[in-house]
């Protein structure tokens, strides 16, 4: 009988220490996270910003952003604004002339511009324009109201960047 009460005793006392009898407890998971550098819906809060612009060829510009962007507004004419910067009436691939406002109306349409997304992320995407830049001539390129792949809709300017035909 003594054999019998030592092992309900021991089965007792390694019962008490086994790691599976304690709770756990979740904002040290979530804090743990957050010391180890995640960051919960980080690409979805990101706001893509226009970082560069480089002319591929006479009629082809490639864009790039900071961060992904929603494929389905980056390819979209209706969200890039090309403003002439000496022409106060638009002219070649200019939407808007340089005294002009940016509105809904003199964005890029599909008639003017293809846009299409560069391999890898959706962070780079190509504009061919169906005529030739005019070479010499400066340019302000915009983009706006282009958000994060599952982000929330963004009203705003994503960026503006000047540049010259070549």
């Amino acid at each position: 009988m003594k054999f019998f009460y030592k092992i309900m005793i021991l089965l007792i006392v390694m019962s008490s220490i086994l790691p599976g009898n304690k709770q756990v407890n979740a904002t040290s998971k979530k804090e743990f996270l957050r010391i180890e550098g995640y960051k919960p819906n980080q690409t979805v809060t990101k706001i893509p910003n226009l970082a560069d612009i480089f002319q591929v060829s006479t009629n082809q510009i490639l864009v790039t952003f900071d961060s992904q962007v929603d494929l389905n507004l980056g390819t979209k004419a209706s969200f890039y604004w090309i403003q002439s910067l000496s022409d106060k009436i638009p002219t070649g691939i200019a939407s808007l002339g340089s005294k002009s406002q940016f509105n809904a109306r003199n964005a890029l349409s599909t008639n003017q511009v293809t846009i299409t997304k560069v391999q890898g992320d959706n962070n780079s995407f190509l504009l061919t324009f169906k005529q030739e830049i005019p070479s010499n001539k400066r340019f302000k390129l915009a983009v706006r109201h282009l958000h994060a792949p599952g982000g929330k809709p963004f009203d705003g300017i994503n960026g503006v960047k000047v540049f010259t035909g070549k």
